[in-house]
């Protein structure tokens, strides 16, 4: 299954029924003013207005101007971070408070595949709810939840949660996420209509009172409204519906792809088939949210999911249509009556009143079952050899900050003395006592692990105030002036910080251009030969140049940069001037980074620095690199 065919495939047919929508939108305008015209009609005041080209536009104008604006506040409220759709859902915020080994399992899944696809850790919530089921919900990477049910985590074994979570992945690495939250406030839009209908019902509800002349004109405008409202929003459930369903089958072919294990997320769906209770979702907010999940969420539902049978063929073509007895498979059990909260927080000088804890635990004797996936068992590794003291620092905020301070922290003890100084001025003395003692363990590990503990502290920093993270800037900033040198790692560090902050104070921003590489040759240039220069101490730069620069495709012939020309600002101007690449020409521009550390049949870890460096910074999953897996 080749992942951009199916994404162009998927897209080309999301863009025509988009412009369905607004279809939808216009229809719905003319309804209203054959409505309105029919009413003022009867009126003695305002008849002249009836059926004329000016009422007309301004009916289209005022109409479109509503459903839209609706619809936008509503995206707006939906685009402040996944947690804003669990929470309606009545999700838990799965943290190490508790010992239950399938919350602990759940939380190692989602934690290796964020790794892999080289973006920060989502947060995992658990839905008091029976069904096998999932979703991925948020505007970005960085903002983004999964969600999952009771019955997801008692139902599946480690191989199908792997399957179920990588299907989620794919959901928010394809930018399904946005698509989701922009139908659902459209759809919210149109429906005002209706309750605008509603309420005019509402206000004359003894309409054929013969005393009360004009009664029943009023409410018979009333169902109107709430008619054409109603028919608004079946139309609109039928276009999401339709774009729902290529998107699942996009999120399928991206999980195979992603586990290179099509057991998993067939083994997940035969699971849901041979359930008694399926996939469905009993609270009532999952109705305006049934096009998020894995699975279908109600039934005698217009469909937002494939059938499953469908689904798996596609999968596995050969598939026998057997469905296992799922009421007889229990992993365990984590449900106990009167046990299920929400979250309590608490707060301390990095946190404000929102989710903040998130655990990497693991579950002794809770084996996984091998995958043929090179990037996920990395991913396992990685997480192996991180000490146990360092990982638990990305826990919560106060951690996470102490961690990154301790990652500047220099070998020198002059030196060190000094930045320990500026801590304690800027903050105060807990947060300067714990980065000392976090330091040693830093010494113990790889620049690819102190990366990956950066992407998963950087996570933490959504939850600081603007105060505390411009406070948070300051003092990395003077850290890394401290010591009068400007290192690789400090830009490396300095880069995935500053790309969280970025979409802290801009959550909305888009995350892909649409430039083509052509356009960017000059910028690739630069990236290409710092990869060249530092990858290639005893071998010329020049041959693993050629080669990556050869992968673009380009007729314009370019030179190796001198290494001394390739600075730290040049490569910052350039990664910026690189976001604005489509999604495909970052892929090209990435593979030809890729090609150019492989050419002496080994990527060094400076090189796997610049990559995943670059790579996130430009948004990008590493998992669709073809070598890289």
């Amino acid at each position: 299954m080749d992942f951009f065919e199916h994404q162009s495939r998927a897209k080309s047919k999301s863009v025509k029924l988009y412009i369905l929508f607004g279809f939808v939108v216009l229809l719905i305008s003319f309804l209203v003013f054959s409505l309105l015209s029919w009413f003022f009609e009867r009126s003695d005041r305002l008849g002249d207005l009836a059926w004329s080209p000016f009422f007309l536009i301004s009916t289209l104008w005022v109409v479109c101007f509503l459903i839209i604006g609706i619809s936008l506040s509503k995206i707006k409220e939906l685009s402040g971070g996944g947690w804003v759709v669990a929470n309606a859902l009545g999700g838990e915020l799965i943290t190490s408070s508790s010992q239950n080994p399938l919350k602990r399992r759940i939380l190692n899944i989602v934690e290796e595949m964020a790794i892999a696809s080289g973006v920060q850790v989502p947060h995992v919530y658990l839905l008091k709810e029976n069904g096998i089921n999932a979703f991925a919900a948020g505007y970005s990477t960085e903002d983004a939840v999964i969600g999952v049910t009771i019955g997801c985590l008692e139902k599946l074994n480690r191989e199908q949660l792997q399957g179920v979570i990588a299907h989620e992945f794919s959901h928010i690495l394809n930018g399904d996420m946005r698509i989701n939250i922009r139908m659902t406030g459209i759809i919210f839009g149109i429906v005002f209509i209706a309750r605008a209908g509603q309420a005019i019902m509402d206000s004359h509800d003894d309409p054929f009172y013969p005393e009360e002349e004009g009664k029943s004109r009023w409410y018979l405008l009333g169902i109107g409204l709430y008619i054409i409202g109603i028919l608004g929003a079946y139309l609109g459930a039928i276009i999401r519906s339709s774009v729902s369903r290529q998107r699942e089958f996009l999120a399928d072919a991206s999980a195979v792809q992603f586990t290179r294990n099509a057991e998993g997320i067939m083994g997940a769906l035969e699971c849901i088939g041979g359930y008694s209770k399926g996939s469905r979702i009993w609270n009532p907010r999952s109705r305006q949210f049934c096009h998020m999940f894995f699975g279908p969420c109600m039934k005698n539902l217009m469909a937002t999911h494939p059938p499953i049978e469908k689904r798996i063929r596609r999968i596995i073509p050969s598939w026998n249509k057997a469905f296992p007895n799922t009421n007889q498979i229990s992993e365990g059990k984590i449900f106990e009556k009167n046990n299920f909260k929400r979250t309590s927080f608490t707060g301390n000088q990095f946190e404000r009143r929102k989710p903040s804890k998130f655990e990497h635990t693991s579950v002794e004797g809770d084996k996984s079952r091998a995958s043929s996936q090179k990037s996920i068992m990395h991913a396992q590794d990685l997480l192996k050899k991180i000490p146990r003291e360092l990982t638990v620092q990305t826990h919560d905020s106060f951690g996470s900050n102490c961690l990154l301070f301790a990652m500047l922290l220099d070998p020198h003890h002059s030196i060190q003395k000094k930045q320990i100084s500026l801590i304690n001025q800027c903050t105060d003395s807990k947060i300067s006592q714990h980065t000392q003692k976090i330091f040693p363990y830093l010494t113990l590990i790889s620049c690819e692990e102190k990366l990956v503990l950066i992407e998963m502290a950087a996570s933490k920093l959504s939850f600081l105030s603007p105060e505390q993270v411009k406070n948070f800037e300051s003092v990395i900033n003077m850290l890394i002036k401290e010591d009068k040198k400007f290192q690789l790692f400090e830009w490396s560090l300095l880069k995935l910080i500053n790309h969280k902050i970025k979409h802290i104070r801009t959550p909305n921003r888009q995350i892909h251009g649409r430039k083509q590489i052509l356009s960017r040759l000059n910028e690739c240039n630069i990236i290409l030969s710092t990869l060249a220069h530092y990858g290639k101490d005893n071998e010329d730069p020049n041959l693993a140049y050629n080669v990556g620069f050869k992968h673009l495709n380009s007729n314009k012939k370019r030179k190796l940069i001198y290494k001394k020309d390739c600075t730290f600002s040049k490569l910052d101007l350039a990664i910026a001037r690189l976001n604005d690449l489509n999604l495909r020409a970052k892929k090209k521009f990435l593979e030809a980074c890729e090609i150019t550390a492989l050419h002496d049949k080994n990527i060094c870890e400076t090189e796997t620095q610049i990559i995943r460096t670059v790579a996130s910074s430009l948004g990008y999953p590493l998992y669709l690199l073809a070598k890289m897996n």
